[in-house]
């Protein structure tokens, strides 16, 4: 983490509970942050999609990431990233008021291997939220079928592939990179 911070690396908490969009969630998650924050980390990264609730629940999840936000802004002031499916940006109301309750950073997750349909996805969203940072989450996890996921390409292509992503959106002001989902299943790729 020392290492990290010296070299200007920003260290987020990822955390992924489903029952974070619920008020025993938040109550649990606002008693361990003041740990993770004393442990050096410089915000929070919430993992919690919709489809991870239960189908009888998923209706809470639009109220309850956006309270869960709104709390961790007011008592903490840090950074906050939600990783969220793009197809959640067809919802310009939510993401307004994801934005609005103190979201500082979407980790859009863009399932796809096909560069130019990424870009097409990516950009007029950088466009239209300008004040959001944004980075983009790819996979290279073996699971998935080769139009989601680089795996079956290797990593020198996967690597390859996401640099010159990176490249060709980094005349957006708030693109911040590329996240990959995961660093395990990339060391596992074929190299």
């Amino acid at each position: 983490m020392e290492k990290a911070k010296d070299m200007g690396i920003t260290v987020n908490w990822l955390i992924g509970e489903p029952d974070l969009v619920t008020a025993n969630g938040r109550r649990k998650l606002m008693q361990w942050l003041p740990a993770i924050y004393a442990l050096g980390f410089d915000g929070v990264d919430l993992d919690v999609e919709r489809s991870q609730l239960p189908k009888n629940k998923q209706n809470i999840w639009k109220s309850g990431i956006i309270k869960t936000i709104a709390v961790i802004h007011s008592e903490t002031g840090r950074p906050i990233t939600l990783t969220i499916n793009y197809k959640e940006f067809k919802n310009k109301n939510l993401i307004n008021q994801l934005i609005g309750a103190g979201l500082s950073n979407a980790a859009i997750m863009i399932y796809i291997s096909n560069p130019n349909r990424v870009k097409q996805i990516v950009i007029p969203i950088l466009q239209k939220y300008s004040n959001l940072s944004i980075s983009i989450v790819q996979s290279i996890e073996p699971g998935l079928p080769a139009v989601e996921s680089l795996y079956p390409q290797g990593q020198s292509a996967a690597m390859t592939h996401w640099q010159n992503l990176s490249r060709s959106l980094n005349a957006f002001p708030n693109f911040d990179g590329i996240d990959i989902q995961s660093w395990e299943d990339f060391y596992k790729a074929k190299p």
